[in-house]
């Protein structure tokens, strides 16, 4: 009877080791495929993430820059700067700044500047798209100012004299300038060969008369007066 108990507890001691044998060999099993799945999951997220950046860096193209050719203008005229041959292959929106040479900054596809003093100066055009940018640069030399806007100094020549029942005065506008300007007078009563003289004849019933002489180039315009009285009568 006691070998019989004795043989029930082996077996049964056997039976015990070989379920936890089985336990621990099945739930070993599923740590191994949980790792591998875990394992596989992070391999395909890397090549996920790869793939993207990859897509990202071929999608987007630099913009390009073109900041136009060398130019020549005088100091203090204006300069229009312009970047709308400027491009993005991909057609991004972009942002526009110019170095314009001489650490002074500007921002905009068309901007409007002065350069006050002669030299030469680099101006360099960048273009970004927020992830890429380009530049384009060109000369600008800045020569001394030539041009002038014009003046005028009016002297009586002749008058007031008694004429034909006229009092007669005869007005030279001496003007300067370049460009040559054009010169204007308000009133020409008969106008001798040198265009630069007006003559002006008063009547009786004017006492006084404001002659204005208008000059003008490309640079600006000059206004002058000259008040003619009546003194013959």
């Amino acid at each position: 009877m006691r070998r019989k108990n004795i043989g029930r507890t082996f077996i049964t001691i056997i039976i015990i080791v070989l379920l936890a044998y089985a336990i621990i060999d099945s739930i070993n099993k599923s740590i191994l495929q949980y790792e591998k799945q875990e394992s596989d999951l992070e391999s395909k997220i890397e090549q996920q993430e790869e793939k993207t950046e990859e897509g990202l860096s071929i999608k987007n193209s630099p913009p390009i820059a073109r900041a136009g050719e060398d130019k020549k203008i005088e100091a203090g005229s204006t300069i229009i700067l312009s970047a709308y041959r400027s491009t993005d292959p991909d057609g991004d929106e972009l942002i526009y700044t110019w170095g314009l040479g001489d650490e002074r900054i500007a921002e905009g596809i068309m901007v409007q500047v002065q350069y006050p003093d002669p030299g030469e100066y680099i101006v360099t055009l960048t273009v970004s798209d927020s992830l890429e940018e380009s530049k384009d640069s060109f000369k600008l030399v800045v020569t001394e100012l030539i041009s002038k806007a014009p003046t005028i100094t009016l002297e009586i020549i002749e008058g007031p004299f008694l004429e034909t029942g006229f009092c007669v005065y005869r007005v030279r506008a001496n003007v300067s300038g370049d460009p040559s300007p054009k010169l204007y007078f308000n009133r020409d009563d008969g106008l001798p060969a040198n265009d630069n003289i007006a003559q002006v004849n008063l009547t009786k019933e004017e006492t006084e008369f404001t002659l204005i002489a208008s000059a003008e180039n490309e640079i600006g315009k000059t206004v002058k007066i000259i008040t003619l009285k009546n003194t013959c009568h």
